[in-house]
């Protein structure tokens, strides 16, 4: 716990058939020391915990905050619970009389592993993603794909 990511390439299916492509310093030491600074949480388990009771609508900026509803363009559209900034409604006077601590920790606890699931190199042919510190946590399971997968990356 309290340090980064690994990106690993798997080249067989065998034991040693795999190698080091890269990582990341975000992980669990970066959700730990954001919600303690933001928080004052005493524990990892209880950011954990604050995590999992948090929601991120007073926290996060959505796409409805900005267009009243859903953002339309030629090509695509972005609905409105979509987030358009993390942590953008902090920005805003009296945003901490708003932001409980639950929801701060919630959207670190978001934002940190699908940090780490837009890491893809495109020479691979399989990536291993694991987050130590989310595999077994619910609030993350609910808002982001499980962050400990196996996954074809098509080039």
């Amino acid at each position: 716990m309290c340090t980064g990511v690994s990106i690993l390439k798997v080249d067989g299916k065998g034991p040693g058939e795999f190698s080091r492509v890269g990582g990341t310093s975000l992980g669990g030491g970066t959700f730990y020391g954001l919600t303690r600074s933001l928080t004052h949480c005493h524990s990892f388990a209880e950011a954990l915990s604050l995590a999992e009771r948090g929601h991120s609508t007073n926290v996060d900026m959505l796409v409805r905050d900005i267009y009243g509803g859903d953002y339309t363009a030629p090509g695509f559209t972005l609905g409105g619970s979509v987030v358009a900034s993390s942590f953008g409604k902090m920005i805003k006077p009296q945003a901490e009389a708003v932001a409980q601590p639950a929801g701060m920790c919630v959207c670190v606890c978001a934002r940190t592993p699908r940090s780490i699931n837009l890491m893809v190199l495109d020479e691979l042919h399989t990536l291993i993603a694991g987050v130590n510190f989310l595999i077994k946590n619910v609030c993350h399971c609910s808002v982001s794909p499980p962050t400990s997968a196996v996954v074809p990356v098509s080039h």
